[in-house]
This record gives C-alpha cells, structure tokens and sequence, in this order.
C-alpha cells in the first residue's frame, strides 16, 4: 500500500493559502483525491487541465471566479476555459461561464484574448467583439485557432467561402504534404480528422469507411473519368454540395485548390462523415461515430455514460479512443486506470490529453510507479506520473536515481521532487535549477520552497 507524502487535511491548508504555486498545485490535488473540498481554480498558468479532467464539483463556479478576479487572465487560464470541450465538461448552461468570459476580454492583444474567443464559439456563441479581439493577438496558436474563428462567424455562402480561401492560402504549402494544419482548423470546429485511410483505395471505398464511421451509408456516386486523384477531389465537392457548414466550406475549398493526390482519401472519408452523421444518443456518437471532437457530445455523453459500457471501454482505449478515455472518467472501475496507464505506456510521444489522463489516474496506481520509473522505457511516464502521486516509495525512488540526460526527463524529475514538498528533495532540486535554469526548473523550485514554508 502506497504511503502518501500530504494528508488531505495538509494539502487543503495549502489550498487555503495565500496564492501561490503551492496553491495551485494543491487545489489540482484536491480535484483528484478529494474533489468535494476543491474550490479554488488556479489563475497561472499550470495543472488546468488535470483539474478538468478531475471535473470536481465546484469546478464551474470556480472557473468563473477566476475568470472574473484575473486581469487580464493568463493564457493557461483562458485556454482552460476553451478546454472545457476536450474533457467533457460542458455545463448544460453555459451563461455563468460566457458571462465569466465577457468580463475577462482585455482587448490588447493579449494572447489570452484568442483563447477566450476560442472557448465563447465552443460554448455556442461568438460577437464581434470577440473577433477583433482575438484578431489582434500574434502568438503561435493564431494560426490554428483564429481560422476556425473566422469560418464560423463568417455567414454562410460566398461570404463563408472567401475566407476559406484565404485560410487555404495560408497553409497551402504545408498541406502540400498531409493534412496536418487543415486538420487541426477542422478539429476547431467539432469535425473529427482520425480516419486511416489508404491512398490506394478507390474514392468509393473511401466513402464507405467514412460513412461506416458516421454511422450509415455512404451516398452513391458515379464520377467522371479520370485519375484516382481527381476522382476523390470530385468525389469531396459532390458530396458536400450545398453543405455550408464551416467544415464542410473549408475542406471543399482546400481539395478544390491543392489538387495533391496525397490525402484525397482522407478528404473523402471526412467528407463524408460530414455528410452522413447525425447527432443521436451521445455515448454512441463518441464510441462508435468519433463524435468526441464536438465539446457538446462529449460533455453529454460524459455525463450521461452508464457502467454497462465498461467492457466496451476497456476494449477501445488500447486502440487509441481518446473519447472512450474521456467517458471512462465519468465511471467508477479499477480497471479503467489500469488500462489507460499501460496503453499511454506504449506511446513514445503521447500527447498531451493523454498525459493529463494518465496523470489523473496516477494515484490510483501509485505501487507501480516506482517501477515505471526503474525501467528505461517507461521512465517518462512513472516521472510524470510521480508528480500527481507523490509517496514516500515514490520519493524514496526519484533521490536514488541518477538525474537523467534526456532533458525533458531531467524536468520531470525536478517537477516530481517539487511536489513531494519534502526537504530531502532541496538538494537536486536546487543543484538543476541552476545548472539548467528556465522557467521550468524555476517554477519547480518556486513549488518546493512554497510547500516547505
């Protein structure tokens, strides 16, 4: 049995601090271990999302208050308040949050402007205002949220259609080579893009696997002669003819203006999806359509999924279902953490909702952390997990280890004695953070002396 470093008693004292990394990391602590006395939503900008995947109760109402008392807000903060989507945590009325919002817009730039905008169009609702706001932010997420943004205030037909062109402009080069920009703007706006398609299929093929998805069939088309190539590109207009939806404007127009061959049987398979699905009961939109890329269904079937679906579950998240992953959170199964934990294992770069899963579920596979940590393969995931599950076997593991060269490793480990708040830890944490400095070592060090005091 694991033996915990803080009781929760001590970890809500520090919640109740004054404000401070310490705080912050205690409050996401509390979201996990002890959600009914979570209340406080930090405002830096660390551990947000690990707190939406907890969903504690008083998560909305402390979301809005940090919204409301921060000015402006910081990126993490504001980006938290756009993530709500991607952890199934849209309330069903979302008027205390955009209220939230509207008070937290600065208008200057501010890169958290963008994700304000970003987290109002997720929660139905964008005004001019929060366009032209979120217009004059320069920072590196402008080019895959602001596309989104445009397309869906811009009204359907030629108006929706110009600046779609525009937006393909923009990334035309890079998806030259694969859909990756475009299919980023598409998760924006709700469309799910995981289709593993093969280039050699013929379009039809490519349309029955995107209809299959969706949940029915594909329409039956005859296309002209020609290449495999040009049969997709006019497979993707025919079948969203008169589709105006912000997806379905923007994919049209970038198989209409790239002609590569590279990915046209993506394109049809989205297309198609597109063209087939239709909202039904939420749990099987997320397991069996991919509908998971839509904050509203998520948030729903999240809320609404039963224990009769575990099974299922537990058979889908080893092949990649981040939904299913997200829809376990909202069931009680000893199972569910130990399946989420091996399949991340497996992951060389896991992403990063991934990530805050496996770090969700860390304590309740605590025993097996030490040895994750031991062996070389799973090193990066026992440290990151170390962190949210800090023990004295834990502790007691990350002070033998040799201090890793990988650097993001070495982070890690720095990250993982900081949260023990132990002064055993003092020594290497402070020997890092001056041999590496960056704000990463730094706010780890901020951590640890403001759990000491």
């Amino acid at each position: 049995m694991a033996t915990p470093l803080h009781s929760i008693d001590e970890l809500a004292s520090v919640a109740n601090g004054p404000p401070g990394p310490g705080r912050d990391w205690a409050s996401a602590r509390l979201a996990i271990i002890a959600p009914e006395r979570f209340h406080y939503f930090p405002t830096g900008d660390l551990v947000h999302d690990i707190i939406l995947a907890a969903n504690p109760p008083q998560l909305i109402p402390a979301l809005c208050t940090a919204l409301r008392e921060s000015s402006p807000p910081s990126s993490g903060l504001a980006s938290a308040a756009a993530m709500l989507g991607t952890y199934g945590v849209i309330p069903d009325d979302p008027s205390e949050v955009l209220q939230a919002i509207d008070q937290a817009f600065s208008g200057s730039g501010s890169p958290a402007d963008l994700w304000l905008a970003t987290a109002s169009a997720n929660l139905g609702r964008l005004v001019p205002a929060h366009l032209s706001a979120a217009n004059k932010v320069h920072s590196a997420d402008r080019e895959w949220l602001l596309p989104g943004l445009v397309l869906r205030y811009a009204e359907p037909g030629q108006s929706r259609t110009l600046a779609a062109k525009e937006i393909v402009k923009g990334i035309y080069r890079q998806i030259q080579q694969s859909p990756g920009p475009l299919a980023a703007i598409l998760s924006t706006l709700g469309c799910p893009t995981r289709f593993e398609t093969s280039r050699y299929w013929e379009p039809q093929e490519a349309a029955d696997y995107g209809a299959n998805i969706a949940g029915g069939e594909a329409p039956q088309l005859t296309p002209p002669r020609g290449s495999r190539k040009r049969q997709a590109q006019w497979w993707v207009q025919a079948t969203l003819e008169g589709n105006e939806s912000p997806a379905a404007v923007l994919l049209k127009e970038a198989v209409r203006s790239t002609g590569t061959g590279i990915w046209t049987n993506w394109a049809v398979a989205v297309a198609t999806w597109l063209k087939v699905f239709q909202p039904s009961e939420p749990v099987t939109d997320v397991m069996e359509h991919l509908a998971e890329a839509n904050g509203v269904i998520l948030s729903q079937a999240r809320t609404s999924v039963k224990h009769n679906k575990v099974q299922m579950i537990l058979k889908m998240i080893p092949d990649g279902h981040l939904g299913c992953a997200v829809l376990a959170l909202g069931i009680k199964d000893k199972r569910i953490p130990e399946v989420i934990i091996n399949y991340v294992s497996t992951l060389q770069r896991p992403g990063l909702a991934w990530e805050v899963l496996a770090a969700r579920h860390a304590w309740s596979v605590a025993d097996g952390i030490p040895g994750l940590i031991k062996r070389r393969d799973t090193r990066s995931l026992g440290l990151l997990m170390a962190e949210w599950a800090p023990t004295e076997e834990v502790l007691e593991v990350l002070l033998r280890m040799k201090v890793p060269g990988d650097p993001d490793q070495k982070l890690q480990l720095g990250c993982a004695l900081a949260a023990s708040g132990d002064a055993s830890a003092v020594r290497t944490v402070t020997a890092m953070t001056r041999e590496e400095g960056g704000d990463g070592f730094r706010h780890a060090m901020a951590l640890l002396e403001d759990l000491l005091s």
